[in-house]
Formats: C-alpha cells, structure tokens, sequence
C-alpha cells in the first residue's frame, strides 16, 4: 500500500494551538501521531511524508526516537521546518529509502501524482490529468487551488496517513 501524510510537527507545542490540535501538550500529540501512523502503516507500505516532520524539538536524536517507531518504507519531502533538522549531522537519514524537495509519483503508466510540500497551482501535466498531494497550508485549503489537488496535512486528514486509494476519492472529484 502506499500512504500520505505532511505536517507532523514532532515536539512543536504551538501547533496545538495554532493549529488547534486536540493534544495537552507535544508529548501526547507525538505519542498519538506514531499511534495512528502505526496502526495505519505497516512495515513493508510506503509512506510519502510532505514535510515538516518537527518543529522547534529538544534535540535531533529525541526527534530521530519518533522517526524511528513509524512502520512502512518512508520517503520524505523536505518541507519548511526540515531544512536545519535534515542538514544535522546527528539526523538519521538512514530512516528515508530517500529525501527529495519534489517527486512526480507514477501510479500508473500514464498517471502521475505531484509531490510537494507547498501548495501550487500549476503543476507538471497538470492538463494531462496529473494530481498535486501538498501540505504546509495545514487545515486551509487555498480558495485558488484546482481541481486534481489535495491536502495531506495530518490536520486535514484525522491525524493519520491517508491512503493512495482515498487520497484519489478527494482528487478525481
């Protein structure tokens, strides 16, 4: 299976309220977040997550402990909050089968799906019936956005990956 999620935030307290996340406090919204990934995800499912992984964390080896308990196969695109944490010599990239800024995902011969932390308007084949996933925007869907795309912010999608097949329900629609 493959899965998607973007917006994590490990150990970033103001995104409780910000965001108005349903947590008293980073260490339960954590705790909950590998919660749902887990038993959504499992070990051999890939998972696409469109950054932001942490903001604002202790240390890089506490947010390193929670990459470390997420099952499947994960890929990450960097997303704004991840560029001091991934550039980290103490960062466990060995936990990412890879780290991209961008990936045109193939789900079938003539398919794509656009990856990308940001929201955009336009994007490679858009007019050939290619998708957008995005995040960044978190519980906001951009009024501007087109059809074709959709926001796999955790708040946006109950705190847990969302899946290839339910992620194209929000995009052919």
């Amino acid at each position: 299976m493959i899965y998607f999620i973007s917006d994590l935030h490990f150990y970033h307290f103001n995104i409780i309220k910000s965001c108005h996340r349903p947590f008293r406090d980073e260490i339960e919204m954590n705790t909950k977040l590998i919660e749902n990934f887990n038993d959504t995800v499992s070990a051999n499912d890939h998972v696409y997550i469109l950054g932001d992984l942490s903001y604002r964390y202790p240390d890089v080896e506490s947010v390193n402990q929670c990459i470390r308990q997420l099952n499947g196969i994960k890929h990450l695109i960097l997303g704004n909050h991840d560029i001091d944490l991934t550039a980290s010599p103490e960062f466990d990239r060995s936990q990412f089968r890879w780290i991209k800024n961008y990936y045109e995902l193939s789900i079938t011969a003539k398919r794509k799906i656009i990856l990308f932390h940001y929201p955009i308007i336009d994007w490679n084949n858009r007019y050939r019936g290619d998708y957008h996933l995005y995040g960044h925007v978190h519980y906001q869907t951009p009024e501007y956005m087109p059809a074709g795309s959709f926001n796999v912010s955790a708040e946006n999608i109950g705190y847990k990956p969302i899946s290839l097949d339910d992620a194209l329900v929000h995009l052919v629609k």
